[in-house]
């Protein structure tokens, strides 16, 4: 019964604008949320309910204050959730009578800490002795459960065990964060196992510039800028455009070295893409290798933004991977990357191009409803380029008048609302008549989105039309 109910509700239209094309106020989205709750049978698991922040007007207390939420709960929906003792949101639900809270045992004691490290090295524990337990437990921060799982980590390779009673002192005197620890360990793979690229000035002699330089940090970096992951092959195939070439390439060999030293730091999902195994190391890597604070890579670039340099490094990033999935044959991932990272990267002109490209709009409109999340990305890049001085109306008739669907004449240029006009464009529409004209596409000859110019934007030629087949 509850995943009939799931199913029929994920049938329904969903949107992220309100009726008149803005976006969502903050009581609106709870009223949605308290709804969906009251839907049918559900369960909702959220590990890290302490992340929560501000949002649409609200401050990060009156967030995690919960007042937001319905009391009592509706019966049929149930939270699972972990949060912090420390943290406002574990007092908010302290107040709360139908909550039930469970505190979990931290590791504060050496037999906790074995038991972790022993499940978790398996065959490598073996390398600790006693007086290595006792410097283990002798570091605060092994306490946290993700600090123990990247020392064990460390532990395993073999310039650390081998000098391991020095390693774990050093650890005790100069380690006083989870980020001290990331950065320490950035600092090894980058020594032991990566390289710089090629570079017309020859290698630099300067070792602090090259503590944080090479393959490897790029390639957290590349992590760091990507909205849902990358395979290996597609790592390997954008280093190869950021200057990693011939005698400098990195091989299935080095990879595979890397990723025995970084143990779970990244972790394979199901879909085959790697991706950070925890929110706190994507945080880190942003913060320490892309001077990023926000977390999920700031907020979008636009062509008004004022340039410096750690800004225009982080740009160039997000632009080589648009790059990558502008080459690729069209699928699902096309429209979760694409427009992101053109976004990401300030590359206006692009993005547009790109939403107005016909088969790219058909699967953002997505009739068939296998990803309604991307209706609402489509009013995401609108309402962003709204902003910009884009109009949608303008800019879709043109597309339409180009592709010989509406007649080349005057059209009034006011814009509608966003919301409007994807419900326009919508072959669900109440009336018989569409306001808009279905575009009908046909599969095109498998080849490249469009290549795209070392500037960072489409040629003037159109862009080449992308085979319909997923791959």
């Amino acid at each position: 019964m509850p995943r009939q109910r799931n199913k029929d509700y994920k049938n329904k239209e969903s949107t992220v604008v309100s009726d008149n094309g803005r976006p969502w106020t903050f009581q609106e989205v709870c009223e949605a949320f308290n709804a969906v709750a009251s839907l049918g049978p559900s369960v909702i698991v959220i590990d890290g309910l302490d992340e929560i922040g501000a949002t649409l007007g609200k401050t990060i207390r009156q967030v995690k204050e919960l007042q937001w939420l319905p009391f009592p709960f509706p019966p049929q929906c149930k939270i699972i959730c972990t949060m912090s003792r420390s943290d406002l949101v574990f007092h908010g639900l302290s107040r709360r009578q139908d909550c039930t809270l469970l505190s979990m045992p931290i590791f504060n004691t050496i037999n906790l800490q074995m038991q972790f490290l022993e499940e978790h090295m398996q065959q490598h524990f073996h390398l600790l002795n006693k007086n290595h337990h006792q410097q283990i437990n002798d570091v605060k921060l092994t306490k946290n459960p993700l600090f123990l799982n990247i020392l064990g980590n460390e532990i395993e390779s073999y310039s650390v065990h081998s000098n391991l009673a020095e390693y774990l002192d050093e650890t005790y005197d100069k380690i006083s964060s989870l980020r001290d620890l990331c950065v320490r360990c950035f600092q090894r793979w980058t020594k032991e196992y990566s390289w710089n690229k090629e570079s017309l000035y020859g290698d630099s002699e300067d070792e602090d510039e090259l503590e944080l330089e090479g393959w490897i940090p790029d390639t957290l970096r590349l992590f760091a800028v990507c909205r849902g992951g990358l395979t290996v092959e597609e790592v390997l195939t954008i280093l190869q455009t950021l200057g990693y070439r011939n005698t400098r390439e990195v091989k299935s060999y080095d990879w595979l070295q890397f990723r025995n030293c970084i143990g779970n730091f990244l972790l394979e999902k199901a879909n085959g893409l790697l991706d950070f195994s925890h929110q706190h190391l994507k945080e880190i890597v942003e913060y320490v290798l892309l001077h990023s604070l926000k977390a999920g890579g700031g907020a979008a670039a636009t062509s008004n933004e004022p340039e410096n340099e750690w800004k225009e490094q982080k740009k160039r990033f997000h632009s080589h991977v648009a790059k990558f999935f502008l080459k690729q044959p069209f699928c699902q991932r096309t429209i979760e990357e694409l427009p992101w990272q053109l976004l990401m990267s300030g590359d206006i002109k692009t993005l547009v191009r790109v939403l107005t490209d016909p088969v790219i709009l058909e699967g953002f409109l997505d009739e068939s409803k296998k990803n309604p999340s991307n209706r609402q990305d489509l009013a995401f890049f609108w309402n962003i380029l709204k902003d910009e001085g884009i109009s949608v109306t303008t800019t879709y008739q043109q597309m339409l008048m180009k592709l010989g669907i509406l007649d080349p004449v005057v059209y009034d240029s006011e814009d509608v609302d966003i919301d409007e006009m994807m419900s326009n464009m919508s072959t669900e529409e109440k009336s018989d008549t569409p306001t808009i004209p279905i575009i009908i596409t046909t599969p095109a000859p498998e080849g490249e989105l469009s290549i795209i110019e070392e500037t960072g934007s489409i040629p003037d030629s159109d862009l080449q039309k992308v085979c319909l087949n997923p791959t």
